[in-house]
């Protein structure tokens, strides 16, 4: 939980200890294929990749050939978390890219704004 944040863990104790029903998976895999139903798993990864992208162009990361290859082959959701995370806060595409999964890096310089 930590990857997500403290908001999300403190959404995660507010449900308390919910039964895990028939009733509730059920529900849970409905409302999961009705939200994704209107893309594939692979239109999803292009997404995430280009969304990934764009935070480190907004931040003007620069980002060579192989970096850019290593997070479009990257199937890892934990470490995909954690670089997303990271590549709002840290200060080169290096700190991004860094073999560390879990909670987001502090930032390694103020950001301006």
């Amino acid at each position: 939980m930590e990857h997500l944040g403290p908001g999300m863990a403190r959404r995660w104790k507010d449900l308390g200890q919910p039964e895990l029903t028939d009733e509730v998976v059920e529900l849970l895999s409905t409302a999961t294929e009705q939200r994704f139903a209107d893309r594939t798993y692979d239109e999803r990864v292009v997404a995430r990749d280009r969304a990934q992208l764009a935070v480190l162009a907004a931040r003007g990361l620069p980002l060579e050939d192989a970096q850019r290859r290593e997070i479009e082959a990257a199937r890892d959701k934990l470490q995909l978390d954690a670089w997303i995370a990271r590549a709002a806060v840290v200060g080169s595409t290096v700190e991004v890219l860094a073999k560390k999964t879990g909670a987001a890096r502090k930032p390694s310089r103020r950001l301006k704004g």
